[in-house]
């Protein structure tokens, strides 16, 4: 299914053959009256698509067809959640994660994800998380979603009251302190972590260099036991 969802962004947005986007048809449209029906549209607009046209236009019939899936695997439905979010499509997001015969913590997240790139955190607080299981993965989505709305009291009342925590709800809390500009606080928060990620490093590099703090910076990208290519560029 990712692979398909891959497949069908690319293809939207090039002029390449439609002979080359139908060798990725997957064997379960063949089975699926109304996903034929969407997919052979799909073609057929692409087939009398005209040079001019934007590919825009063409990623809304991609977004249709994605809309109207609804696998029996979560991992599919759980793709097909975060790639329509992406593409702007809460709406078609959410109901795909409607639909679904069964929802994982990871489901949940992705929707929380989703309405928190699309500016509609009150949906994810008032309908996502009063149904979701709490976990450390919904959890983090959590902080991750109120830490980049500025949010920070809220973030830290579930960070304080998680039982266990992973690298993505500490780095999450400790790029909402530098967002809000309290770079003493994220780095209280770093060097607490007993096992930083090379996000968490560059996330606290990045954010002595974006408050000014060139030297501090320096001193911590040395300090990185392993430099990636991110935190090269950014020095």
């Amino acid at each position: 299914m990712t692979l398909l969802l891959s497949r069908l962004r690319y293809f939207s947005h090039s002029r390449l053959s439609v002979v080359k986007f139908l060798l990725f048809r997957p064997r379960f449209l063949n089975t699926n009256t109304s996903l034929c029906s969407s997919h052979d549209q799909l073609i057929s607009k692409k087939l009398n698509c005209k040079n001019e046209e934007q590919p825009q236009d063409l990623n809304c019939h991609v977004n249709d067809f994605c809309s109207k899936f609804v696998s029996s695997d979560i991992y599919d439905n759980n793709s097909m959640i975060s790639e329509l979010g992406r593409g702007g499509k809460a709406q078609e997001a959410r109901n795909v994660f409607d639909k679904m015969p069964y929802k994982d913590n990871v489901s949940y997240a992705s929707m929380i994800t989703v309405y928190l790139k699309n500016g509609d955190l009150g949906n994810a607080e008032k309908k996502i998380v009063p149904e979701a299981e709490a976990s450390v993965v919904v959890n983090s989505a959590m902080i991750d979603a109120y830490a980049k709305a500025c949010r920070m009291e809220e973030a830290c009342r579930i960070f304080d009251e998680m039982p266990e925590r992973n690298v993505y709800s500490w780095t999450s809390l400790i790029s909402g302190y530098i967002r809000i500009g309290q770079i003493d606080e994220a780095r209280r928060l770093f060097d607490q972590m007993s096992d930083k990620s090379a996000v968490t490093w560059t996330t606290m590099i990045l954010g002595y260099a974006r408050s000014g703090l060139i030297m501090e910076s320096r001193e911590l990208f040395d300090q990185m036991p392993e430099k990636n290519v991110v935190a090269w560029i950014l020095l």
